[in-house]
């Protein structure tokens, strides 16, 4: 993660408001009402800090922000102060203006000895703050990797509590790209299925991050990789063809979402599009070249009619079009082609007279047929089927897709009488 995610947290009101922390004024600390309790705490001075108890000093005293002096210890960084502070009798779950206890404010700021003191002093770590984050939740947030292990392994109950945003702990662990978070969470039982208010799942976090370790962890975890909101529909693979450009990447992250049970054919609400007619459309020609080998359907068009096909040739990519029409295309929805001879490069013309009057190959039938009735769970079935490599790669299409030659021709050309 690039930097920490925090809520206003007591180390930063306490040194911007302390008289020892340089250049500050007693009327700004009296403005504040930090007193001299929270002073030495957050300065880590047990002595001072037993003289001014000594003196009658209130243990649980208050800031403006309703910062103890726990807080303050807490939110530093000193252990010692806070095992000090907890035997003197300070109260562990009083919480800040920002609904935040000190364990919450320890977890945040990354002190794990302070965590492990306030869990021993039976510190409620299920009390969310203001914006609904609960200690676990921050420390997985701001990627603690420690801190949320220890939090899992002193009680799991958080592991499945949402924050403001509806986001669990493993949308921020996955967000992170924390494997060995991932799989501390779901040892403690965290839920897989859950959208939070921005309609993204974990697996959609994956797949924006490109982490593929994660991804695959969460495949193998049982995630829905088809999960997606009801309006917009936009699934994992949706937005893996509108993030990603690199194939290198695009090809496993398609192999672990079919592995997942992804539905390569879906169609997004908002724009009727499949995966691969985005990818056309987005001009990716190699991670249109997968779809279409894996068993993207090309026949579906778009809300505007515009087929798979009109678009490879609009777009004057031979070889695209010839892997297209090596899965078989259905004729007649092609309407457009009564006015392809203008349009198109001559190359895509000459391809698309050789394939409609000539006779294609049995072996290039066969290809068809076969993709064509197994459609979309193709690598599914084919993984399942004992086949010698080479046919294997055969239905593929990988002798188009691997070779990216212009295009070759499975067809029978039969002369013309004279």
């Amino acid at each position: 993660m690039s930097g920490q995610v925090k809520e206003t947290s007591g180390e930063d009101a306490i040194h911007s408001s302390s008289p020892a922390s340089g250049g500050e004024t007693g009327e700004k600390t009296q403005e504040e009402g930090v007193t001299a309790v929270h002073a030495a705490s957050s300065k880590g001075n047990l002595e001072v800090l037993q003289l001014l108890l000594d003196g009658g000093c209130s243990i649980n005293e208050r800031t403006r922000s309703e910062l103890s002096p726990l807080h303050c210890a807490a939110g530093c960084g000193h252990a010692h102060i806070v095992r000090h502070l907890v035997v003197a009798g300070a109260s562990v779950n009083m919480v800040d203006s920002g609904g935040r206890t000190p364990v919450f404010t320890a977890a945040e700021n990354g002190y794990l000895d302070c965590v492990i003191a306030l869990t021993q002093a039976f510190a409620d770590t299920t009390i969310k703050s203001n914006k609904g984050l609960t200690p676990l939740c921050v420390a997985v947030l701001n990627d603690y990797t420690d801190i949320a292990v220890m939090l899992l392994s002193y009680g799991p109950q958080c592991v499945n509590v949402c924050d403001g945003g509806n986001s669990l702990p493993l949308h921020y662990a996955v967000r992170n790209g924390n494997a060995q978070l991932v799989t501390a969470l779901f040892a403690a039982g965290s839920r897989k299925n859950v959208l939070n208010k921005n309609f993204e799942s974990p697996v959609h976090h994956a797949v924006v991050g490109g982490n593929l370790e994660v991804l695959e962890l969460l495949v193998k975890a049982g995630c829905d990789v088809n999960l997606c909101e009801s309006m917009g529909n936009v699934t994992p693979l949706h937005v893996a063809v509108n993030m990603h450009s690199d194939i290198q990447l695009f090809r496993p992250m398609l192999h672990l979402l079919l592995q997942g049970g992804c539905i390569l054919n879906w169609r997004a609400f908002s724009t009727l599009e499949t995966p691969l007619y985005r990818s056309l459309g987005l001009g990716k020609t190699d991670m249109s070249r997968e779809l279409i080998s894996h068993g993207a359907d090309p026949n579906l068009a778009s809300p505007f009619d515009i087929t798979a096909l009109q678009r490879a040739c609009q777009k004057g990519n031979v070889g695209l079009v010839n892997l297209l029409l090596s899965c078989g295309i259905n004729w007649k929805r092609e309407r457009w082609m009564s006015s392809y001879d203008t349009s198109c490069r001559r190359e895509v013309i000459e391809l698309i007279h050789l394939w409609k009057d000539s006779v294609v190959s049995l072996q290039a039938l066969c290809r068809i047929r076969v993709r064509n009735t197994i459609a979309e769970k193709l690598e599914w079935t084919l993984d399942r089927v004992v086949l010698p490599q080479k046919v294997r790669n055969y239905i593929l299409l990988r002798d188009l897709v691997d070779t990216h030659l212009t295009y070759t021709l499975p067809l029978v050309t039969i002369p013309h009488e004279k």
